[in-house]
Order: C-alpha cells, then structure tokens, then sequence
C-alpha cells in the first residue's frame, strides 16, 4: 500500500510539471480490470505506457522517480 501511494505522489508531481496541453494520467486496477491489462500486456506492477494518437504505445522501462517519468512523458508529448 506504501508503494501505491508512493507511486501516486510520483505522478501527481510530474503532472504538475508538464507543460503540455492534452496529457493526462490514469491509473488501472488490474484486479478489477483485468482484460484491459491483458490487452495492453500489463503484466508487472507498475506498468507505465505513453498512448500518443496515430502512434503505437511506448512502454516507459526507466526509473520510476518525477524527473526521469517527467522526461519520457515530454519527450513523448512532442514528436
């Protein structure tokens, strides 16, 4: 649970570090949602992925601190 709440905070300070418009963060319940997670190969906790329109899904593979997750959802947002 420390974890989850942890984690939270992580995503809740990088959104307010974004400086781009139509970006949003989510979060799925596996447990309750399992077919989403299947069809999205979510398959360890956490799992972020950046869906772009017109683009395939990127997964997000690095350090799960604001900064770095800040970087990839940027980076992302504009190409």
């Amino acid at each position: 649970m420390v974890f989850q709440h942890t984690l939270l905070a992580v995503f809740l300070c990088t959104l307010s570090l974004l400086d781009v418009e139509d970006v949003s963060l989510a979060r799925v319940n596996c447990g309750d949602w399992t077919e989403v997670c299947t069809n999205q190969n979510a398959s360890q906790i956490p799992t972020v992925t950046l869906f772009s329109p017109g683009e395939r899904p990127r997964r997000y593979n690095g350090m799960l601190g604001t900064e770095s997750l800040h970087s990839f959802i940027r980076l992302g947002a504009v190409g």
